[in-house]
């Protein structure tokens, strides 16, 4: 009761003292966002069997979305080469950080920590915004692969996740539970042995 009415007292005297306590409390840090944009079908073969995979590391990745290390990971599913072609130039454009999925050069392998390493180096470069692009069966469409694997004058980050070939569902489990590490690398956790 005495603390209200002493609130009472300061508030018409002193308001800059709360709008600096509600400035505070109310600055949000920036979340890190991550988009996985794949060519193939949401629904159908195997997707229900990874599903469950997928949503348990976004909810992870989302516990901690108000702080500093927070990341929204998302999915996009393009129907077509073109579709994910369009996407692809359209993050270039909007100058986020770009990861690439390609099993053709083994030179491309990363381990956890490398892999870390390459996440927040395009998120930072991207200004806290992510795309990740992954092939439908056929591979990458020739003009990204083109843009990707040229000259290696891009800025685009390109990864192999090895020979094998997975289905774009259990690639994107792969890659979420990746980025997942990735975060607790960077945090110092003791998930990453």
């Amino acid at each position: 009761m005495l603390f209200r009415l002493l609130l009472l007292f300061i508030s018409p005297c002193y308001p800059f003292f709360f709008s600096v306590q509600s400035e505070r409390h109310s600055t949000a840090l920036p979340l890190q966002k991550v988009t996985l944009n794949i060519c193939g079908r949401q629904t159908g073969g195997d997707a229900l069997l990874w599903e469950g995979g997928y949503a348990e590391y976004t909810k992870r990745l989302a516990r901690s979305a108000g702080s500093a290390d927070g990341v929204a990971l998302s999915t996009v599913f393009h129907k077509s080469d073109g579709s994910l072609s369009r996407s692809y130039r359209s993050s270039i454009e909007g100058g986020k950080g770009i990861i690439v999925l390609d099993n053709k050069d083994s030179k491309n392998e990363l381990c956890s920590n490398k892999f870390a390493q390459a996440l927040y180096e395009q998120l930072e470069r991207g200004g806290s915004r992510l795309d990740i692009f992954i092939g439908g069966m056929d591979g990458l469409p020739k003009d990204i692969t083109d843009d990707c694997l040229g000259d290696g004058t891009s800025n685009v980050k390109v990864i192999s996740l090895g020979k094998m070939t997975f289905t774009h569902h259990f690639c994107r489990v792969i890659i979420a539970e990746q980025i997942y590490r990735g975060r607790e690398i960077r945090r110092g956790s003791k998930y990453h042995k």
